[in-house]
């Protein structure tokens, strides 16, 4: 094993300090009590062992649920193996240790469900499905496929990554099933749309940002546009509708 390999195994792929040093410029002191939307988002706290939901409403009752916006960034987006945790701290001074969302909610949609539900609007209070409309957007769907004579040798080492990867795509593939199957019951199954772009040529890799990647990226991008064009625009007006 060469050093470059070991240093996978033993430590995070990447340092924080490049994604750190960009939300500082591009995200400022910027506060989660200052946003304009109701917001949800998810992390996991590897310390005392819990899931953790960053929501707008609670940040601004309490200085303890109140962080940066770029330091709730920071911590979800630290996927485990490429980044170390993040280690942040709430406007009370309050530390939490945490690592991305996406190891219990990689599709967040229930969760959102359930937090506008409990949540007073200015048009609805605590909305049901039936006055909720859902757009899941996902990040692309490119499903690895592992041959069952190549995993059937493979040990701890071997099986992270791998697991990693099924772990967070079958989580997100319940939510998207479970939700659907909610809003088919209740008669509202035109209320909740589901967005996964097929990525074509694109490498599903997080850490793939070569130029050949990223035009393949928008390529897929523009192919799901102009195959879903009326749905996008069925979208769009009812999101302004409702605005």
């Amino acid at each position: 094993m060469n050093a470059g390999n070991l240093s996978k195994v033993l430590g995070a792929v990447y340092t924080e300090k490049g994604l750190e040093n960009i939300l500082n410029e591009k995200v400022g002191d910027v506060k989660l009590s200052e946003s304009r939307k109701h917001c949800l988002i998810t992390a996991y706290d590897i310390s005392g062992r819990h899931a953790v939901f960053f929501t707008s409403p609670d940040a601004v009752i309490s200085p303890h649920k109140d962080y940066f916006m770029r330091d709730i960034a920071r911590a979800t987006s630290a996927a485990p193996t490429y980044f170390q945790p993040a280690k942040i701290n709430s406007l009370s001074g309050k530390t939490a240790y945490l690592i991305d969302g996406g190891i219990f909610a990689n599709d967040p949609t229930m969760s959102t469900i359930i937090e506008a539900h409990k949540s007073k609007f200015t048009n609805i209070d605590k909305p049901n499905f039936d006055n909720m409309f859902i757009v899941s957007v996902g990040t692309g769907k490119v499903l690895k496929k592992y041959a069952y004579t190549t995993v059937k040798k493979w040990g701890l080492i071997r099986w992270i990554a791998p697991l990693i990867d099924m772990m967070m795509s079958a989580s997100a593939e319940v939510v998207s099933y479970q939700v659907k199957k909610l809003f088919e019951a209740i008669g509202c199954s035109d209320y909740y749309i589901r967005l996964e772009p097929d990525l074509g040529m694109a490498n599903t890799e997080m850490d793939d940002v070569s130029a050949k990647n990223i035009k393949n990226l928008e390529n897929a991008g523009l192919i799901f546009v102009d195959s879903n064009e009326t749905l996008l625009n069925t979208i769009v007006d009812e999101l302004i509708k409702n605005n």
